[in-house]
């Protein structure tokens, strides 16, 4: 439910902006790509795959760090980023969790 509204907010964020996205750079193309768009397809593949979607949400949030960084020669400044990418942790924890009770070997019963 986080990652629902952590969408939604990141669509009103980028709706009430406006943003006439032909005037971009190509530097700014390139962090959209990787936040809000890879966030948010992450969150849409955890609600399936947990790892694989927490994967794609994380590293993308990664990506849009380095990437600001080497573009701009600076991090991003700010938690907005990583709290609005939150759910993606929390999906990792999810599919970690779901994964280690899986391989846990069941104990042999008494009979």
């Amino acid at each position: 439910m986080l990652s629902v509204a952590s969408t939604a907010l990141i669509i009103i964020f980028i709706a009430g902006e406006q943003y006439n996205h032909s005037l971009f750079t190509a530097e700014e193309k390139l962090l959209v790509i990787f936040f809000p768009i890879g966030i948010v397809a992450g969150f849409v593949i955890s609600w399936t795959w947990e790892g694989l979607g927490s994967l794609v949400t994380i590293g993308s949030l990664c990506a849009f760090y380095l990437a600001n960084y080497v573009c701009y020669d600076e991090w991003p400044d700010g938690y907005e980023f990583i709290l609005l990418a939150s759910p993606g942790f929390l999906f990792a924890l999810s599919g970690l969790n779901h994964l280690f009770r899986k391989q846990k070997p069941s104990a042999p019963s008494a009979v």
